[in-house]
């Protein structure tokens, strides 16, 4: 970690681990990963006549994403972090 990145850590890890975990992880990469995923799977169904699951309408989708991309971001927050902060501490 050179000299920069090691400022820009020190001003984010201000926040703690747990504020940046729900806000880095879960609503940055969660809720986006969703919203990314709900366009694809409309424009799939559209483009290509695809019926993924006719029961789910798109906000069913939209939700069921949200739901397992919020997970998954909380995990990959927390990996972020653990990893950043091994780097920080390093030294």
């Amino acid at each position: 970690m050179n000299s920069r990145q090691r400022m820009k850590w020190a001003e984010t890890r201000k926040m703690g681990r747990k504020k940046f975990v729900w806000i880095r992880g879960v609503l940055y990469w969660g809720v986006s990963t969703s919203v990314l995923w709900t366009m694809l799977s409309f424009y799939l169904d559209s483009e290509f006549d695809i019926v993924i699951n006719s029961n789910i309408n798109h906000l069913g989708r939209f939700i069921i994403f949200l739901l397992v991309f919020s997970v998954i971001g909380y995990f990959w927050g927390s990996y972020i972090w653990r990893v950043s902060e091994r780097r920080y501490n390093r030294r």
